[in-house]
């Protein structure tokens, strides 16, 4: 059984075929923006997430800052600690220069006192030998 088309019904056909088309891609497109209505939403969630995970790094940050700049104020730069330790340096210098000398006065007074004693010992005995032969 073959049915004759006729213009009108070709017609009748064919805007009905359209019609569901648009109906169609009607249907697909509002699913499409709603699906990218819903994919933005959580776009925008997970950007809001980002920024708020992003700030409060950035005051970990901060805070390490005001730490590493709260220490650097109280710590001595080289150039001040080499200046003190070339300042003790010499002071050191200085005292071990003087003990060197104290020490080699004394040594001096003590090779002095020996010296001394043995000489008034030579002269004891002198002076005992002396009177020994005189009589």
């Amino acid at each position: 059984m073959s049915e004759e088309w006729t213009i009108s019904t070709l017609k009748e056909y064919l805007l009905t075929l359209i019609a569901a088309n648009d109906k169609r891609y009607e249907d697909r497109f509002t699913a499409q923006k709603s699906e990218v209505a819903i994919a933005l939403s959580a776009a925008e969630k997970a950007v809001v997430k980002a920024e708020v995970a992003n700030e409060r790094r950035f005051e970990n940050t901060n805070e390490w800052r005001a730490v590493v700049s709260d220490r650097d104020k109280t710590f001595a730069t080289s150039k001040a600690v080499d200046d003190r330790f070339s300042s003790q340096d010499a002071k050191i210098a200085a005292l071990t220069s003087r003990i060197d000398q104290a020490q080699g006065s004394g040594m001096g007074l003590k090779s002095g006192w020996g010296y001394l004693i043995g000489a008034v010992g030579l002269i004891g005995s002198l002076i005992a030998i002396i009177l020994a032969f005189r009589k």
